[in-house]
């Protein structure tokens, strides 16, 4: 997964941000802005995040649109596993041979 910083991503960050209150969408915590860190420094689990609602592979998975929420980046990896063991299911499942 490519991480992206694009100064769009900040705008949207900040205005998601500024209309949900600074609390993230999942757990209603207070969430911080962050300035940018180094690469491969600890980022504090409560940091703002960008969050795709449904994800984007279960979205294109339906063809349906994705939106953006801001949530902090505890849920925000809590989700990407529960999708990530989600879609190895289905997959082992798909790929199980029949008979």
């Amino acid at each position: 997964m490519a991480r992206r910083n694009t100064k769009k991503d900040r705008k949207k960050r900040d205005r998601l941000f500024r209309e949900q209150n600074g609390v993230c969408y999942w757990c209603h915590m207070p969430m911080t802005r962050m300035a940018r860190t180094a690469p491969g420094a600890v980022v504090p689990h409560y940091t703002l995040t960008l969050d795709h609602v449904p994800s984007r592979v279960i979205a294109k998975m339906n063809g349906v649109k994705s939106k953006l929420v801001a949530a902090c980046l505890a849920c925000n990896l809590r989700r990407a596993q529960e999708e990530h063991a989600q879609i190895e299911l289905v997959r082992a499942h798909l790929e199980k041979p029949q008979g």
